[in-house]
């Protein structure tokens, strides 16, 4: 049986001046998006290669899925679909008091559509 490895992709989420607040690593297959994700600690500066770690650890390891409700199918964590995502988690139970402060933010800044993504290098 051939087995096709997906290309884990990474997404940094930006506050309004530019500094990180967490890390997405994502497959996206058809309308479905398989996540992991890092939140930064604000006690800690931001390690961009320990954030991608933890994100691509937290997708092999305890993959989320997200079916996605849109009228076409994006090949790429787009806005639409970044905010389809962070509405989704926003109504989960199992996200940390800090994750939420984080999504809540950025929803209210962005007006729930446009937050600043960043793409990984490297």
């Amino acid at each position: 049986m051939d087995k096709k490895i997906t290309k884990i992709r990474f997404r940094y989420i930006r506050d309004a001046v530019g500094n990180p607040l967490a890390c997405i690593a994502y497959t996206l297959k058809e309308k479905v998006l398989s996540y992991g994700l890092a939140v930064q600690n604000p006690k800690d500066n931001f390690n961009a290669k320990l954030a991608r770690e933890i994100a691509s650890g937290r997708l092999i390891k305890r993959t989320q899925v997200l079916a996605l409700e849109l009228d076409y199918t994006p090949d790429h964590l787009d806005n639409a679909t970044l905010r389809q995502l962070l509405i989704s988690l926003r109504e989960s139970d199992k996200l940390s008091t800090r994750m939420n402060k984080h999504i809540n933010f950025i929803l209210t800044v962005y007006d729930c559509g446009s937050p600043t993504l960043i793409s990984a290098t490297g």
